[in-house]
């Protein structure tokens, strides 16, 4: 969470775009300025560093005296799908008009219930962002206007914390969702596949250890682990047990939240659950996207529109597949559990499945899906 004002006051820094810093030189300054951040920023500075981190906003330029911010509420359908919260001909007015059509009172099957449901409220959560700042900007903002709403939510942060009508947990979770969005901008659509990195035969010993994992647990909790459900959800946590019973390595020391927050580490210790002990890439679904497309042996984004083949032929038993929003942000993990004749079945904790196929999920939140070789 993104209760510390320094924490804060550190993440409004490196969005300064008066000239477009570069990572390193932005870390020294704030170094120079402000030893008490240095732990915080020695992470980010790991994570970030040689890229330009920028919204396209000065930092400060968004600030407002006063405050307007009611309670969220619950809102009629026709106020949900009002199409001044999406640009027009954007994947979000495709999302809309897909959620648009759903009847939750004729969805029979308790897996797609969840997930359309998860999908509903995800979207009411980037709504209630989209209403809170609008009430107080002069530029109308949309949901697909994500890097104004950041920096508008980081300039405004200890006003709108301080209100009692705030609701703390959808800003810190925006916020922390979309500053790695920021950082991953730039990334392609693909990386191509390390070859050297393949051995015909540790790749089959993967497989059969991730698909003997997911047979034990993919309906309940293995209690050597923590169970994040309740808690943000146990869909990464789940994805990172299989992927280290196949025999991925962790990565980092567990025990600091330094540590822990590192998004070049990978670990999880204990049974309890600790944001110290288990580390952000591991129990969260956009940390864990980020970790992987930077340490599996390479990834491809799939839009919704492609045809099953094209990801069919991609995939393999044991990659992590993200399900994305329009915006790129990672909603859910899961994980390729076997391949039929004509889809790629999946398997997931946060809506317990063994046999969910790829092509009833890659729309699932109106952005497509990260797939990651492992």
């Amino acid at each position: 969470m993104l209760r510390n004002k320094k924490f804060i006051m550190m993440l409004v820094v490196l969005l300064v775009v008066t000239s477009v810093p570069v990572m390193a030189d932005a870390v020294k300054n704030i170094e120079d300025t402000d030893r008490s951040l240095s732990s915080d920023i020695l992470i980010l500075k790991k994570n970030l560093e040689n890229r330009d981190i920028s919204t396209g906003y000065d930092d400060g330029s968004l600030k407002v005296e006063t405050l307007i911010i009611e309670q969220k509420k619950e809102k009629s359908k026709v106020e949900v799908f009002n199409k001044d919260y999406y640009s027009e001909n954007s994947d979000w007015e495709l999302t809309f008009n897909e959620l648009s059509k759903i009847d939750f009172k004729k969805i029979n099957n308790e897996n797609d219930y969840y997930f359309a449901r998860i999908f509903y409220e995800d979207l009411l959560e980037e709504i209630y962002i989209a209403d809170l700042i609008n009430k107080n900007s002069s530029i109308k903002t949309t949901i697909d206007n994500w890097k104004y709403n950041l920096q508008f939510l980081i300039d405004n942060y200890d006003e709108i914390n301080n209100n009692k009508d705030s609701d703390m947990q959808i800003i810190d979770n925006y916020i922390e969702a979309y500053l790695v969005a920021l950082a991953t901008e730039e990334y392609p659509d693909e990386k191509q596949i390390d070859k050297s990195q393949i051995q015909p035969m540790s790749s089959a010993s993967f497989k059969n250890k991730v698909v003997s994992y997911i047979n034990s647990y993919w309906n309940r909790y293995n209690p050597e682990y923590s169970n994040w459900d309740g808690h943000g959800g146990d869909c990464a946590n789940f994805v990172s047990q299989c992927l280290y019973a196949g025999g991925k390595p962790m990565k980092g020391t567990p025990g600091s939240a330094s540590s822990a927050e590192d998004f070049s580490n990978w670990f999880s210790k204990g049974t309890a659950r600790s944001t110290i002990n288990i580390s952000s890439t591991w129990r969260g679904a956009n940390a864990f996207k980020w970790y992987w497309m930077d340490n599996g042996i390479g990834y491809k984004y799939f839009e919704r529109i492609i045809g099953p083949l094209d990801y069919h032929t991609y995939a393999d038993i044991g990659d992590a597949v993200s399900i994305v929003n329009a915006n790129k942000v990672a909603k859910h993990t899961m994980i390729v559990y076997k391949k039929t004749i004509s889809d790629v079945i999946l398997a997931g904790h946060s809506g317990f499945t063994n046999d969910s196929p790829l092509d009833n999920r890659i729309d699932q939140f109106g952005g497509g899906v990260y797939i990651i070789k492992m």
